[in-house]
């Protein structure tokens, strides 16, 4: 970035990648279908207990380019984003949430076969769990994890795709956002994708635990949103 910006959020505005207007509605997330015997409730029990941990803290492999000031970072950290946060008055004390991945932890095979569903290579599956009174505030990916495995060039980056995955039916003050569009009243095993770099949150308003999952990889033709079939079965 050769000129300086308050923040991430005002740079990603001036490339033109999207019209950033919350006035305009526009279709910013795709729905790709619903794996319809998803039974959550018959495997949640085998995850294993976990500390929750805030979305806020800043590690040292945030900052992989300059310093911290976000004029000086590269897009691609998610330090620029963390402190877009800490400038909107978010903190530790709300942005909290459990996630588990298959390098941290032993998940349920259940888990294993949803991200093969998917379909695409290079993927790997992650689970959150989100309490009340949290937040995942609005933030961009960049999909470290499978650009890295995949050894990607910058174009390709923009081809990965992430799928989001409800575990369970919505309840009350549970919701997504993506761009312009937010996703309320979901059913469980209802999987939603969107494109490289847009905005989105997640945030828990109501009285119960949110849990979704999420499979990242890189697409190819049979992947799940490049055929035309809306209907899964994770048996059988």
């Amino acid at each position: 970035m050769a000129k300086s910006y308050e923040s991430l959020l005002e740079y990603k505005k001036s490339t033109g990648d999207w019209h950033y207007d919350p006035s305009i509605p526009t279709a910013d997330c795709t729905y790709v279908g619903q794996i319809i015997d998803l039974d959550f409730e018959s495997f949640k029990h085998k995850l294993p207990e976990k500390e929750s941990k805030t979305s806020m803290d800043i590690w040292p492999e945030d900052v992989e380019n300059g310093t911290l000031i976000p004029s000086q970072l590269s897009p691609n950290n998610p330090a620029g984003i963390k402190l877009d946060h800490q400038r909107w008055g978010y903190h530790n004390g709300n942005t909290e949430n459990t996630q588990y991945t298959e390098k941290e932890d032993d998940l349920p095979e259940e888990f294993i076969k949803i991200r093969d569903l998917m379909n695409m290579d290079y993927s790997f599956v992650a689970i959150m769990k989100q309490d009340p009174g949290h937040f995942n505030p609005l933030h961009f990916d960049t999909y470290h994890t499978v650009v890295d495995r995949a050894n990607l060039s910058e174009d390709d980056r923009f081809k990965v795709k992430r799928y989001l995955m409800f575990l369970e039916d919505w309840d009350w003050g549970h919701f997504v956002q993506v761009g312009n569009n937010v996703l309320t009243n979901w059913k469980a095993g209802q999987i939603y994708t969107w494109n490289y770099g847009m905005y989105h949150l997640t945030a828990n308003a109501g009285k119960s635990t949110k849990w979704t999952c999420q499979i990242t990889g890189f697409p190819n033709e049979n992947s799940l949103h490049n055929i035309t079939q809306f209907k899964f079965k994770l048996r059988g």
